[in-house]
């Protein structure tokens, strides 16, 4: 069963402050594991943040919905751990 990924408009240009050879791993990992399996790979989120989830790719963390109804996955935010920048930009995103 493959799942329909959506990007947040700002997960887009999330995608292109990374550098083009990580930005090309990022969606060629999340096109494979998002599309296909997202509540196999990723983990439940808590606090303010569930349900969404976060997939690691390295330094990279992507915060991301599942709506199995639809078979749809919403990307809301992607970025580099460092200082959990990418956890407070994503609550700012929901709020």
């Amino acid at each position: 069963m493959s799942f329909i990924l959506r990007y947040d408009e700002r997960a887009d240009k999330d995608v292109m402050k990374l550098n083009q050879h990580l930005a090309l791993r990022v969606v060629k990992i999340l096109n494979k594991k998002l599309g296909e399996a997202p509540l196999q790979y990723g983990h439940y989120l808590g606090g303010p943040l569930h349900p969404h989830q976060k997939l690691r790719i390295g330094d990279v963390r992507v915060v991301y919905r599942v709506d199995e109804a639809t078979q749809e996955v919403f990307i809301l935010c992607i970025g580099k751990r460092k200082d959990d920048a990418v956890y407070k930009e994503a609550m700012k995103r929901i709020s």
